[in-house]
């Protein structure tokens, strides 16, 4: 067999599983992330709206 022909062959079960997996985790991870971003964005305009501050505001609604 050549060094790349390997590459050429459908992916053995044990390999799809493992695909499987780290891609569920990786979408959970990324949820997980966006869940955290969104509270700290909520919590940034919530204070920002609380305490008047209007550039903390702009800040929050876009100006990362």
């Amino acid at each position: 067999m050549q060094p790349i022909a390997h590459l050429l062959l459908p992916p053995c079960e044990r390999t799809l599983s493992a695909f499987g997996t780290t891609w569920c985790n990786s979408k959970r991870i990324a949820r997980q992330c966006a869940y955290v971003y969104w509270l700290q964005l909520c919590e940034g305009i919530r204070r920002s709206a609380d305490c008047g501050n209007v550039c903390g505001l702009i800040h929050w609604a876009g100006d990362n």
